[in-house]
């Protein structure tokens, strides 16, 4: 049996504003550097993976661009137009990368629901 011994499960979390929880962080006490649970929730995660680039659909309304943008903010996380030039896409990469390096290459949308739950 694969989980025999496993410390972690599965779960599907959703984390729409600051106030669920969205881009904080909870410390694991567990860690031996004393980082947040990222690591031992999400494994190590690239950039784009672990949310520092976040595209706006050009086909997205009003609304759906202020959620898109918000999410952005509270997470630490470049916002880009899905259709934007190759060079304004790859210099928003560097800034999503620099992010991501700033913010100790842990998940932009965060871990305290970890510790909540």
């Amino acid at each position: 049996d694969k989980t025999k011994g496993a410390k972690l499960s599965c779960a599907c979390v959703f984390l729409g504003d600051e106030n669920a929880g969205l881009g904080k962080h909870a410390k694991d006490p567990e860690s031996p550097d004393g980082s947040c649970y990222c690591r031992a929730i999400y494994g190590d995660l690239d950039p784009l993976l672990a949310g520092y680039l976040l595209f706006n659909r050009v086909r997205n309304n009003k609304d759906q661009f202020e959620v898109v943008q918000r999410r952005a903010r509270i997470t630490k996380a470049v916002f880009v137009d899905d259709l934007s030039p190759d060079q304004e896409r790859r210099g928003a990469e560097t800034f999503a990368r620099q992010h991501w390096e700033a913010s100790g290459r842990v998940a932009a949308w965060g871990c305290q629901w970890f510790a909540d739950w």
